[in-house]
């Protein structure tokens, strides 16, 4: 869509809906950002830049567009952060929602469950172990709280086939028990999961390792 103004072109590559927003209200004037793209390949990528910031866009929807945009347009997660005006933490757990399972992406497609639910089912390495607690939440419609407790517990240890699928939602842990773990992972430098029985007087803490590096730097800190 072009338009003339102080006798020079442009073209209205974003935000169209915003512009029909103002003519719809009366407005006279609408503020703007102008900007050059390189070339044809540019302009299209703010094009669809634009198109990603949609409110009504679902997660997965989300996560293609990056996709796409990083491979037709050659650009890093670094750069796309950039383009796109959010922090490449938030870019790279938006994509891993793409290793989730087609059901359990087309699960959040359908908003049957939400964005804060796929990234704790992604703490969960084990694909089988994954999709029995993507059931249990559909089931149970556990919250994402809830859903982060359970992953924590299946990364923790072994857990029982009966005690999954039982209908009982996973109890929260304690305020205590979190505020040490979070210490823990603070002094450590790394995950660490504490699991203890209902009278807190057993349990276990796992603490995780990514390489053997990290396992021996793990194992000078604790020898301290």
């Amino acid at each position: 869509m072009s338009y003339d103004l102080a006798t020079r072109s442009y073209e209205l590559i974003a935000g169209e809906r915003r512009w029909r927003a103002h003519q719809l209200a009366g407005l006279a004037e609408i503020d703007v950002v102008v900007r050059q793209p390189r070339d044809e390949k540019h302009r299209m990528a703010l094009t669809l830049i634009e198109n990603l910031q949609r409110a009504d866009l679902n997660p997965i929807e989300v996560a293609l567009g990056y996709l796409r945009l990083m491979k037709e347009f050659g650009i890093n997660q670094t750069a796309l952060a950039e383009e796109v005006g959010k922090s490449k933490a938030a870019i790279s757990n938006t994509l891993r929602l793409l290793e989730l399972s087609d059901e359990i992406q087309k699960a959040l497609q359908f908003a049957q469950i939400t964005e804060g639910h796929g990234r704790a089912l992604l703490g969960i390495d084990d694909p089988n172990l994954r999709h029995a607690v993507f059931q249990k939440v559909m089931a149970d419609k556990l919250s994402v709280r809830e859903t982060e407790a359970l992953a924590r517990e299946m990364e923790a240890g072994p857990v029982l086939e009966e005690e999954l699928a039982s209908d009982k939602k996973p109890a929260p842990k304690p305020a205590d028990l979190r505020a040490i773990e979070e210490s823990l992972q603070q002094s450590l430098g790394t995950k660490v999961v504490i699991r203890s029985k209902k009278n807190g007087a057993k349990g276990t803490i796992a603490i995780s390792y990514f390489s053997f590096e990290d396992f021996d730097r793990l194992m000078k800190v604790l020898k301290k």
